[in-house]
C-alpha cells in the first residue's frame, strides 16, 4: 500500500501539533517550537531541534485520579518517551474560578523526574456525548448551563453543543488548565470538552 505524501503530512502535522501546543517537560530555558521538516522528500518531527520518535501511551491508570505514582517506573520500564494522561474539570475546577493545580503540577514534576513528555487529554464538557467530567456547579445549574433536549424536547444526559455559557467556561477551563510553568514552552492538549471529541 502507497502512502501518499499528503495522508503523510497530515499524520505527521497532527504529532507535530500535539507537541507545538505542548510539551511538558522540565525546561529551563525556552525551547524551539517542536515541527516537522521535510528534506529530500522525507519529513521529520523535530523536537527541541532535533529528531523525535514518539514511543507512547495512554496512561492505564484512567479513572485514578491523580494517577497512581507506580505508572513511572512501568514506562521508563518500556522505554516510554510520552505519556499521554487524562485531566478531569471537574477536579480541576470544583468551583468556578477556583483551580486546583496540584495534580498537574505534581504530573508534570514526575514527568520531568522520569524524562517523559505528557500530553494531558482535557476531559471538559462531553466525554463520549456526557457530562461526566463537567463540574458539579455547572451540572446542578441547568438553567444556565442547559442540557440538549430530544425530539419530544425532554433533556438528555448530554450538554446543550448551543449553550454558550457552557462552551465559554469549558474553554476557560481549558486554558487555565494549559498554562506554561516554569518557563515550559507550552501544552498539548487533547480536547474532550466543548468543541472536542
Amino acid at each position: 500500500m502507497k502512502i501518499t505524501s499528503a495522508v503523510l503530512r497530515s499524520a505527521l502535522a497532527v504529532l507535530a501539533g500535539a507537541f507545538a501546543v505542548a510539551t511538558l517537560q522540565a525546561q529551563t530555558k525556552v525551547r524551539p517550537v517542536p515541527r516537522i521538516v521535510q528534506k529530500n522528500g522525507r519529513f521529520a518531527l523535530l523536537v527541541d531541534d532535533a529528531p523525535f520518535l514518539i514511543m507512547g501511551i495512554e496512561d492505564l491508570t484512567m479513572g485514578d485520579w491523580p494517577p497512581r505514582p507506580a505508572i513511572w517506573p512501568a514506562l521508563e520500564y518500556m522505554h516510554v518517551n510520552t505519556v499521554e494522561i487524562a485531566v478531569y474539570w471537574q477536579d480541576f475546577e470544583p468551583q468556578p474560578g477556583k483551580y486546583d493545580y496540584a495534580v498537574i503540577d505534581r504530573l508534570l514534576a514526575d514527568a520531568r523526574k522520569h524524562n517523559v513528555r505528557l500530553v494531558p487529554l482535557w476531559f471538559g464538557s462531553y466525554k463520549n456525548g456526557h457530562p461526566h467530567y463537567m463540574p458539579d456547579w455547572m451540572k446542578l445549574d441547568p438553567v444556565r448551563y442547559p442540557h440538549a433536549l430530544d425530539q419530544k424536547g425532554q433533556a438528555v444526559d448530554s450538554p446543550s453543543p448551543f449553550a454558550t455559557a457552557s462552551l465559554d467556561a469549558d474553554k476557560r477551563g481549558l486554558r487555565r488548565s494549559a498554562r506554561t510553568p516554569e518557563g515550559s514552552r507550552s501544552t498539548a492538549h487533547r480536547n474532550h470538552g466543548a468543541g472536542g471529541e
